[in-house]
């Protein structure tokens, strides 16, 4: 057992635990990866589980965009941390293949404050546009530099804030932040202070905060909890990372694939473009009523588990909570986060054949913001690969800057992103597919989802996680807006297995 990873040790306790239990019926809403995980989980266990989904597809906000020139993108989730195992332990369980996610690359760009130059020469040339004191301007321009968010040096004032506050923690400190026990007086400080506070405690210049605000793309966050930064720290989120080949949607569709013990897949227990309307827990059972085809129906089950995000649960109506204050305090009040994608088709990759980028992110203070090059050709380098056509993430934006965004029409967003992509990619339009030169995804408009991802506000860590996914009744929650690790892939699995251990001990 000791050489068990978590995930494995959470497996094996599951399964000890409903060793000998009655067969259960669960009704899960939502499938979403956390649906999924739960509810193949469960089926592995010979309950009788039965998915319902709004939409008309599977994954939830794991999303690849694929062009009918076999190209793809992704407007979702793209990216796993080498420290996820419980993400990895699926992707290994399925057979699918990782490859490496290039986050940094010195041939990339940086256009700030006016100023364009490649990632490699921004510690110089854009390090100089800001006052700093002597020591940052050292630390920027230090060869020993690791930023969080790339590795040019300009995010170097971050990283060495993001130090200080974390030597101050003790180790059970850093435990707390992942669920093991309550918060210390230290980390209920934290919890009350947003990113921008802690650290303009620590900033020696105000040009400094600019400096970190433009380099980490962390502007848009600059209201959040100081404590998911540094949990985020903590995990090593940005280390190691990597991709699915394929894409990462290729995860749920075999996951929804995968056989289960009566000769079944999990997708003959999925009913698409389901909307649930309404929630009513009463003496007989959970009864769920939702929309089909702009028809109202209804089940009713032993067991529901809600893995909707709290964002869109708010306009559900929820009946019957058994007096779970915390519940729906979490429900009304946990931030969500703003996050728009628009990709780019283009049919050669000049990045790669001209500009010899494989790879990385080009960073921007327009309202791109992000534009991510494709890693699949990086380790290679084929010219042959580097001729044909490619996908960019031409803009990945957060908070304000990606409501900015989203409000514009497909086309206009696409448009404009182009436009802002010029200004180190000049002939970027003589490369466009004009059959589908761009598609995008607003996520605060996208009915099923209501924004990208949970993202705490000051204080929201004590005041709504406590209790938050615990049971109402038979009625269990899951997703990764419940997790240590909301954002990722990580987090709404985690969830799920909790979930799933919460459900085989009902009774």
């Amino acid at each position: 057992m000791e050489d068990h990873t978590p995930i494995e040790q959470q497996l094996d306790q599951i399964q000890r635990e409903d060793k000998n239990r009655p067969c259960k019926e669960i009704l899960v809403l939502g499938a979403g990866m956390a649906g999924l995980a739960a509810g193949y989980e469960l089926a592995q266990l010979g309950h009788q589980v039965k998915i319902i989904e709004a939409s008309g597809r599977l994954g939830g906000r794991v999303w690849t965009h694929r062009f009918e020139n076999g190209q793809y993108g992704e407007l979702g989730a793209m990216r796993i941390p080498g420290s996820h195992d419980y993400t990895r332990h699926y992707v290994s369980q399925l057979k699918l293949r990782l490859r490496s996610f290039i986050n940094f690359n010195p041939k990339t760009y940086r256009d700030f404050e006016g100023t364009l130059c490649r990632a490699e020469d921004a510690p110089k040339e854009i390090g100089s546009l800001f006052n700093l004191s002597g020591d940052d301007r050292k630390a920027i321009q230090s060869d020993d530099c690791k930023a969080i968010q790339s590795s040019d040096g300009l995010d170097a004032i971050y990283l060495r804030i993001i130090k200080i506050v974390l030597s101050n923690l003790e180790d059970s400190e850093k435990s707390q932040l992942f669920g093991h026990g309550p918060f210390s007086d230290r980390l209920t400080r934290l919890d009350r202070q947003s990113l921008l506070h802690t650290l303009r405690q620590y900033a020696e210049t105000a040009d400094a905060v600019r400096l970190m605000g433009k380099a980490t793309v962390l502007d848009d966050y600059w209201q959040r909890s100081t404590l998911l930064f540094i949990r985020e720290e903590i995990d090593k989120a940005f280390t190691d990372l990597e991709e699915i080949e394929g894409g990462m949607g290729c995860l749920p569709e075999k996951l929804a694939d995968a056989s289960l013990p009566d000769g079944t897949t999990l997708r003959d227990h999925i009913a698409f473009s389901q909307e649930v309307y309404s929630i009513a827990q009463g003496s007989e059972g959970i009864t769920v009523a939702f929309k089909e085809n702009g028809k109202l129906d209804s089940v009713t089950s032993p067991y529901v588990l809600c893995t909707i995000p709290f964002s869109v649960l708010r306009r559900i109506k929820l009946q019957g909570l058994c007096g779970s204050k915390r519940i729906q305090d979490a429900i009304q009040g946990l931030g969500y986060q703003s996050a728009t994608k628009v990709l780019v088709n283009c049919k050669q990759r000049f990045w790669e054949s001209k500009e010899e980028i494989y790879g990385g992110a080009s960073l921007s203070d327009s309202i791109a913001r992000m534009t991510f090059y494709p890693s699949d050709n990086a380790e290679k380098k084929d010219q042959s690969i580097s001729e044909k056509p490619g996908v960019l993430l031409g803009s990945y934006t957060w908070g304000a800057t990606a409501r900015r965004l989203g409000v514009l029409s497909q086309e206009a967003r696409g448009q404009l992103v182009i436009e802002q992509i010029k200004r180190f990619h000049p002939d970027i339009k003589d490369y466009l597919d004009l059959d589908q030169p761009y598609v995008s995804m607003a996520w605060d408009q996208n009915r099923y989802a209501a924004g990208a991802f949970s993202s705490s506000y000051p204080q929201d860590l004590q005041m709504f996680f406590p209790g938050a996914s615990q049971p109402a009744g038979r009625l269990f929650f899951a997703g990764e807006h419940l997790s240590p690790y909301p954002t990722w892939i990580q987090g709404g699995l985690w969830s799920a297995l909790q979930a799933v251990m919460q459900i085989v001990v009902a009774c």
